[in-house]
Order: structure tokens, then sequence, then C-alpha cells
């Protein structure tokens, strides 16, 4: 495996990087005139061997986060955040599946903002925001153009601070939408990166971003405080922390806003 890519790959796959020896193997099928290369990564385990044939490598797979399909490594979607463009990350997403994303996480962006508040209920938070503080907040971070997801594309745990809200009536971890900077994937015939567009579908065009913004967060300014402070809110299903329940409250499992 190269050098360069084999970090990126051990990453997300142990077994590379407790291996001994990674082996990258292109490959493509017998009589498939036309057909694209693949590329399978194999690994030696490490550790003592008392002969050559015990030497014998093991084929690196993973499933795709949403469809269950098998995957090699070099297969898996790499992305980057615009807080460290150059830092790529791979994980386990099929070419179909980002295609899914893409075409769902605008709308479902857009629901958070325009649902207005309480989260309770069964549109979830997928609905609307359930406090002013997640509003301010989206509002702080702008437009989301590019394809998003806390569990395809994680946040790092040194980024999460700008990205989560808590709610000031429950304490509740609210996780907000971050999206990353570029994809791209290995192209095994090539032998080199291939870019993947990262845009939402129906997100709007650079040069009108600007105006389409201005039009969609006008009408929720009223409920953010001019002082940027937040209005006092209250929602069916959110119950006011009681005294001493601190500790009960961090062990709570953070929601997903999208």
């Amino acid at each position: 495996v190269d050098p360069d890519r084999r970090p990126i790959l051990e990453a997300a796959f142990p077994e590379i990087r407790e291996a001994a020896l990674a082996l990258a193997v292109t490959v493509r099928s017998i009589g498939a005139v036309g057909a694209p290369s693949r590329e399978l990564i194999a690994v030696v385990p490490a550790g003592a061997f008392e002969s050559l044939e015990e030497l014998r490598p093991q084929l690196v797979m993973g499933a795709c986060r949403i469809t269950s399909e098998l995957l090699s490594p070099s297969e898996c979607i790499e992305f980057t955040f615009p807080e460290g463009p150059n830092y790529w990350v791979a994980t386990p997403l099929s070419r179909w599946a980002l295609e899914t994303y893409k075409a769902t996480k605008f709308e479902a962006w857009q629901r958070l903002l325009k649902g207005g508040g309480g989260g309770g209920g069964s549109g979830g938070v997928a609905a609307g925001v359930v406090c002013e503080a997640q509003l301010r907040r989206l509002m702080e971070l702008g437009p989301v153009l590019t394809v998003f997801d806390d569990v395809a594309f994680p946040t790092p745990q040194e980024l999460r601070p700008a990205y989560e809200v808590s709610d000031p009536i429950t304490g509740e971890v609210l996780k907000l939408p971050h999206p990353v900077a570029a994809l791209r994937v290995w192209n095994a015939s090539a032998l080199c990166y291939e870019p993947l567009d990262a845009r939402l579908a129906g997100a709007p065009a650079d040069d009108e971003v600007s105006d389409w913004w201005e039009t969609m967060v006008e009408p929720l300014k009223h409920r953010v405080r001019e002082d940027g402070h937040t209005k006092p809110t209250s929602s069916p299903g959110r119950k006011k922390a009681r005294p001493g329940s601190k500790k009960k409250k961090s062990q709570r499992a953070s929601k997903s806003c999208c």
C-alpha cells in the first residue's frame, strides 16, 4: 500500500494498522471488456511464523454504513472538513449511499430551520429546532451546501464543541450539521484519487447563495433577541432539569438534528 495512503486506511481499518505487511492488489473481471479495475487490500498479520506457508495474506473488507454492501478499503469514500482541508478520513460509504445522502440532506436541513420550536412528537428533531439556542447557532454557522452526517462523516473530538449546543431547559446536547469540504475516492484504473461532488441536491448556486440565505433567515430573526441571547422557550415534552441531575444529564446520548 502506498505510504501516503496507508495512514488514512489504517485509521479506518485496524487490521491494516496492526499488520506486518499490507498489499494493494489491482484486479479486473475476466472477459469483461471495459470493466473498471478494483483495488483489494490484503494483509499479513504481525506475529511469529514457523513456516512460509503460514504467511498467507488475509483480505480486508468493510461494509457500507447504509447498504451493508461489502467494500474494499480503497472503495471507501474519503472526506475532509473546512477546518483541516488536508486531513482526509476514510468512511465505509459506497457511492450509491453517498448519492442518497446528497439527495435528502438539504431538504432535511431546511426542515430543521423552518419547522419551528419544539422537537417533541412524531416529527422528532428533524421537524424543527428544539430550542432558540440551537436556532441561533444554526444561523451563525450559515448555509449548509455540502453533504453532512454525524455517522457517515463524524466530527473529530476537538471540533465537536463548535457543532454542539445544549438545550438550556433539559441540558440535552444537540448536534449541528457539520458539512464536509471535499470528497474523493481512489480510482484503481487510473491509480489516482478521483474528486467527488459533495454539493447537496437542491442547494443554490454559488452566485445565488447570499440572496437565498438572506431570504431563508429573515423570517427566523424574530425568534432570536438582537443582543445575541436566546428567548425563553417552553415546548411540549421538554421538562426542566431538576436540581442535582447534572450527572444524569451528562450521561445522556447526544441527539443529531438531521
